[in-house]
């Protein structure tokens, strides 16, 4: 179902001060309805205009991009109903959730109350934003609190595939009243008094997303990925790759792998948050962004490609995802948008270990414990004082000193006669503590790398993020769980993850999930042994050979298969596991046998002395 059949003509009772909310898949046309009919109604009742907040600049880009044909789209209706329209930029204001808090940081205050008085309908699309990304940009509530506040008396519209986290935070906020810091342009502090009632919430626009196109693989690491992506790509024309990646070096590996195993490296691209400076990504940007195609057979990307975005191309037939967290996942998936019912999409996921989860719980938690550590610092508004306003000469004021250990809120006159200052000595003694505290944080780059994790300067004060704390604790809580999870079953997260498509699976499913890499490996090592097949070996030239050409891939399959075979788990893997340990007959026999291989390891007796030959049967 597409959300303009959902919704039907609802839009037209919306009324002012209504918050919308709407969990609706990729591919379900949400900017379709905002651009075709919530637009078109808003022109023909001449309303005023509609601010459409995005996430990324790619999307802005996108978007724009499309209004010619949207205007090619409705502009006949539009003529109908006397309306000439010629450009439709004169009704709907793209722009980021990220230039708003760019307004907000340089205190632009005029051009944020210009789009406020202009907007008749503000569109917040994936507005998982505010949460998803809050962990490396801490800014992400200022621009929610903008819109939350600001905004307030305009319909709001909140849409996104992920809005789990997002719908519950955004009811909570417009039933409670509660206070919501820096957005008052002179001192920062902007009490939120208006409460919104459960009928100003509309929230029945949810739409389920159905999975039956994808195809689930599952590989150990970067090495299986690159053998698969290899044979796929040389093998087949019709066959792109788009591999979301956890880290720009783990990106740049897999390139160099796939190069070193045959694939062209024009064939390759690497796309980051910094593609325009790169010529070649930009190329590729721009081809997604204007033609919905891939201009390479193989995109790797952060995820700066992860969300809003859409490919249309036929050929990309095979998504890598590397993220650990449901909101994430999801979107990256959603990035190829189906064009025909019969379309499959193969999906490779990455098996995670117990030491994978364990270091990155070390790390969130780290982070949170320099929250906790913090915690007194800040006030019931998340905010700690770090240095005091300038005044100007012969300026009298007198200000609120925040609450720090150990002090309680004071009034403090600040007097300037002349050139001479008068504080209190708790002031004085208060200031000297703050510049310890900034001194402490900006001279350690550990420690200020945690902090920017949940907090961030706007107005000489550090605030901490609501939103980057709540998902510091739902780290946590996930990845102990998975953690646990792993303990008891190896393929705890890869099932996990297809929890989050909808698909059960069994060991059995799990087994048919990994045949694709199993049997390239399989294929791989025949062609080893059928190099290596009569060729007359010592007890050295054996135990050499083996470490040379087969020992670690031989030690993958036959893991593999003891991962789900409970009657091989007392094989003996000393000489696949140690360089040191040879290979006996019977030892390369029982492997070949497990794996059903047709191939055999003899011994020959010449002038007195053995040799080993491998032999196919």
């Amino acid at each position: 179902m597409y959300l303009t059949d959902k919704i039907g003509e609802d839009y037209q009772i919306w009324k002012p001060g209504d918050v919308i909310l709407i969990t609706a898949p990729t591919g379900t046309g949400k900017s379709y309805f905002v651009q075709r009919e919530l637009l078109k109604w808003l022109i023909t009742e001449r309303k005023g205009k509609i601010l459409y907040l995005v996430n990324r600049k790619i999307l802005k880009k996108q978007f724009k991009e499309e209004l010619n044909d949207v205007l090619y789209s409705i502009r006949g209706e539009l003529f109908e109903k006397g309306f000439n329209v010629i450009n439709l930029e004169k009704y709907i204001i793209y722009e980021t959730y990220q230039h708003i808090e760019m307004l907000i940081c340089e205190n632009r205050w005029r051009e944020i109350y210009e789009l406020v008085g202009m907007c008749f309908i503000v569109v917040c699309d994936e507005c998982h934003y505010f949460y998803a990304d809050s962990s490396f940009n801490p800014k992400t509530e200022l621009s929610y609190n903008c819109i939350r506040q600001l905004f307030d008396k305009k319909i709001q519209i909140y849409m996104s595939a992920t809005m789990d986290v997002m719908k519950e935070r955004i009811k909570r906020d417009c039933l409670e009243n509660n206070i919501m810091p820096h957005i008052e342009p002179r001192n920062g502090i902007y009490g939120l008094t208006r409460m919104k009632g459960e009928n100003n919430i509309i929230e029945k626009y949810d739409i389920e997303k159905q999975y039956d196109y994808v195809k689930t693989h599952l590989i150990n690491d970067i090495s299986e990925l690159a053998l698969k992506t290899k044979d796929s790509v040389k093998d087949n024309n019709q066959n792109n790759w788009l591999i979301f990646i956890d880290s720009i070096d783990k990106g740049r590996k897999l390139k160099n792998e796939l190069i070193d195993k045959g694939i062209h490296k024009d064939d390759i691209v690497i796309i980051d948050a910094n593609y325009k400076r790169d010529e070649e990504a930009e190329e590729n940007v721009y081809e997604i962004v204007n033609n919905k195609l891939m201009k390479r057979k193989i995109i790797i990307s952060t995820s700066v490609m992860d969300n809003g975005i859409s490919i249309y191309d036929e050929k990309l037939k095979s998504i890598v995802i590397m993220a650990d967290m449901k909101e994430t996942f999801i979107q990256m998936l959603g990035r190829k948008r189906e064009k025909l019912k019969e379309e499959n999409i193969d999906i490779y996921l990455l098996k995670r270990d117990k030491k994978y989860f364990e270091d990155r719980l070390r790390n969130v938690e780290e982070i949170l414990n320099k929250y906790t550590e913090f915690e007194p610092y800040f006030d019931y508004g998340r905010k700690m004082l770090l240095y005091f306003h300038k005044y100007t000469k012969n300026e009298v004021e007198s200000f609120v000193i925040e609450k720090y250990p150990g002090f309680s809120h004071m009034d403090v006159g600040v007097t300037y006669l002349g050139y001479e200052e008068s504080y209190s000595f708790k002031a004085d003694t208060m200031k000297y503590q703050t510049s310890q505290l900034l001194d402490k944080i900006m001279t350690n780059q550990d420690l200020y790398k945690k902090i920017r994790c949940f907090a961030y300067a706007y107005n000489n004060i550090f605030y901490a993020n609501t939103f980057s704390i709540e998902q510091l604790m739902n780290q946590v809580a996930f990845y102990k769980r998975v953690i646990d999870d792993i303990a008891l079953d190896e393929y705890a997260f890869y099932k996990e993850q297809c929890k989050w498509l909808g698909k059960t699976k069994s060991i059995e499913d799990i087994q048919d999930d990994t045949l694709v890499i199993r049997e390239l490996k399989l294929k791989e090592l025949c062609e080893i042994l059928d190099r290596l097949k009569g060729k007359e070996m010592d007890v050295d030239t054996n135990r050499r050979i083996k470490n040379e050409e087969y020992r670690e891939l031989l030690k993958e399959l036959i893991e593999e298969r003891k991962s789900y075979d409970k009657e091989i788990e007392g094989v003996d893997m000393a000489p696949l596991i140690k360089s040191t340990t040879n290979i006996t007959i019977v030892q390369f026999n029982r492997y070949m046998e497990i794996l059903v291989l047709p191939f055999e390891m003899v011994e020959r007796l010449e002038n007195k002395k053995k040799y080993l030959q491998i032999l196919k049967k």
